[in-house]
């Protein structure tokens, strides 16, 4: 391209593309040498098609290596945190905190608006230095100050455990920008491994959430849940902390948003999930289950 200005603008460049350029000066048909003038690499477009997953498999690990360029990542630290590392047979991008600094890394900008969407992702469960890391939504992913906290993900088990988490972003209508995972400033030294992130619209009949139990006595109990979609919903408990709600028999069905489930044993605890059916349509069992211990009959029976 010929400039008449120490400045110009080059149109037609390829999106997420690295370029290479070189400058030189025109003095009337005398022409100066090429001189590299740098690089620099385009903005990714928006991402129009979903689902998009990130399993970070093909990149190179190290505090050096590659990553998805149109993903931004930034610390305050002088290695550059958060990075691709292989822990617990499996790729995972690898974030650093501490007392004095945090690591934080946005994806790339979607087309469609934050509350159709639903995120998914492992956090794997490191130690007892193992940092929270914050979900939120990013103005600015160049710009730590526009960071917008969601949610503050916390996970459990013992070291090594791989936690999987979705979060609906629904209830964000008036946040927009990258979603954006931040490992805060801590108390220690603490390191989080995320892995396989994947984005995708809500389904049309949601899951549930917010399952809470009420009016407890020695053999009932109110449950109750939130979803906005539900022409009805099926509701399943057990007293096994792991039961899968597809095969157990108690079962209990209602058209509104809370029940009451009797005949349960006094002194025990009790866990539960929800299931929303929209006409046709039956959603998918709630995420988390709910959890509630009846109370004791003064009988001496001990909590189950």
């Amino acid at each position: 391209d010929l400039h008449t200005d120490t400045t110009g603008t080059i149109y037609g460049l390829e999106q997420n593309t690295e370029y290479f350029a070189w400058v030189r000066a025109n003095c009337g048909g005398t022409y100066s040498s090429w001189e590299p003038f740098g690089s620099f690499r385009t903005l990714c477009t928006t991402i129009d098609s979903l689902p998009y997953a990130e399993d970070f498999e093909s990149y190179t690990t190290g505090s050096t290596g590659t990553m998805n360029t149109c993903w931004t990542k930034g610390t305050n630290y002088t290695t550059a945190y958060p990075y691709v590392t292989s822990y617990n047979n499996s790729k995972r991008l690898y974030f650093y905190s501490s007392a004095s600094y945090y690591s934080y890394a946005a994806l790339p900008l979607f087309s469609a608006p934050l509350n159709t969407l639903q995120i998914s992702f492992d956090l794997v469960k490191y130690s007892t230095h193992t940092a929270d890391l914050i979900l939120g939504v990013m103005s600015n992913p160049q710009d730590i100050s526009t960071f917008v906290p969601i949610d503050t993900i916390v996970p459990q088990g013992a070291a090594n455990t791989i936690n999987s988490y979705e979060i609906s972003l629904e209830p964000y209508s008036d946040l927009a920008g990258c979603i954006a995972f931040l490992a805060p400033i801590s108390s220690a030294a603490d390191y989080s491994y995320l892995d396989n992130v994947v984005v995708s619209e809500l389904p049309a009949c949601r899951k549930s959430t917010e399952l809470a139990a009420s009016n407890v006595t020695t053999n009932s109990a109110t449950l109750s849940w939130v979803n906005t979609t539900g022409d009805s919903y099926i509701v399943a408990y057990s007293r096994d902390r792991n039961f899968d709600p597809d095969t157990c028999t108690a079962v209990v069905t209602t058209t509104v948003d809370s029940v009451v489930v009797n005949g349960l044993r006094p002194y025990s605890n009790y866990y539960f999930a929800v299931k929303a059916v929209c006409g046709t349509d039956s959603g998918a069992w709630s995420n988390e289950r709910g959890h509630f211990a009846t109370l004791a009959d003064c009988g001496g029976d001990e909590l189950i």
